[in-house]
């Protein structure tokens, strides 16, 4: 290393190696604006340098570089994302792990609380099976006594000889759509259905005509039989920027007020991507006449959404 003056030697250049492209223009401006002499612009004075480089990263070189509020914020924001993969839960522990390293070394959080914050910054669903994985594997330690990271990481891998099992129930998904323009609904997505189904009332309220010579005989899961109203033909749904052009059947005592049943998976080509943390799932649909490719989210089934109007 050069003491006193920055200039292109070996050092300098595997510096620059891990500097990303923004930060080494800004370096290599910062010091040709400090060079004292314009004819070396590659040269500047080393303690100037470094004061000018702390200038402009705010809180380095400095005992002030987090608080506890950063991993708060931290926390809370992550608990909104979730985990898929062990590479994604890589990056939120190193990302953690910047924050609340800095805290314990300076004494402004326990080791114990560090490991807390590991905890409440997972997704609800995880943090609801790393808390069990943890009482389980210490059955006799108090909440308030804290866990130990390294208690933490391995409540995160099942225990020799264990398997992940699937939960007794899981919420049925939905996804938003607009029917025909008129109606937005929460519809739900199974593809272990034959048909698309809509509730009578929900027709009712489109105010559009029903093909009564087109019913069809339904069995439900207790093997009742009943009969359709009839049928929508061609019955425009929007979702994202696609359009979906469906035969629907209307029935009058649906558990639901719109049903994506097999039907509509086909045409859209439908992929459905589950995540086993949060319990809910993206969907990617193909449209059938532009081909476009669309990806959305689901949302957990609220059996309190209303179907809502569309005043254009």
């Amino acid at each position: 290393m050069v003491k006193y003056n920055v200039q292109a030697t070996e050092y300098t250049r595997y510096i620059a190696k891990y500097l990303k492209t923004p930060h080494l223009d800004h370096w290599e401006n910062t010091i040709g604006r400090l060079a004292p002499d314009k004819l070396f612009p590659n040269i500047a004075e080393w303690s100037e340098l470094v004061k000018a480089i702390y200038e402009s990263y705010p809180g380095s070189g400095t005992d002030a570089r987090f608080c506890t509020n950063d991993l708060d914020v931290f926390v809370r924001t992550r608990a909104t994302r979730p985990i898929n993969s062990m590479a994604e839960f890589a990056t939120y522990w190193r990302d953690l792990g910047i924050i609340a390293d800095y805290l314990v070394n300076n004494g402004k959080i326990l080791v114990k609380d560090a490991a807390a914050k590991g905890i409440e910054g997972l997704s609800p669903h995880l943090r609801l099976r790393v808390e069990q994985q943890l009482r389980n594997m210490k059955p006799e330690q108090r909440k308030d006594d804290g866990w130990s990271r390294e208690d933490f990481l391995a409540s995160l891998s099942p225990p020799d000889g264990a398997r992940f099992t699937a939960r007794h129930t899981e919420p049925l998904q939905t996804i938003e759509c607009l029917v025909e323009g008129k109606l937005k609904i929460h519809a739900i997505l199974d593809d272990g259905s034959q048909i698309i189904g809509m509730r009578r009332a929900v027709w009712e309220k489109l105010g559009i005509p029903c093909r009564s010579d087109h019913k069809i005989i339904v069995e439900s899961a207790n093997k009742t039989k009943s009969s359709t109203t009839g049928l929508l033909p061609n019955l425009k749904v929007t979702i994202g920027d696609c359009d979906f052009y469906l035969q629907v059947q209307v029935i009058e005592e649906a558990s639901y007020d719109f049903l994506l049943g097999r039907p509509f998976h086909t045409l859209a080509k439908a992929v459905v991507s589950h995540m086993y943390d949060s319990g809910q799932a993206q969907l990617t649909l193909t449209d059938p006449n532009t081909k476009a490719i669309i990806t959305l989210p689901t949302k957990n089934r609220d059996r309190n959404a209303r179907v809502v109007e569309v005043d254009f």
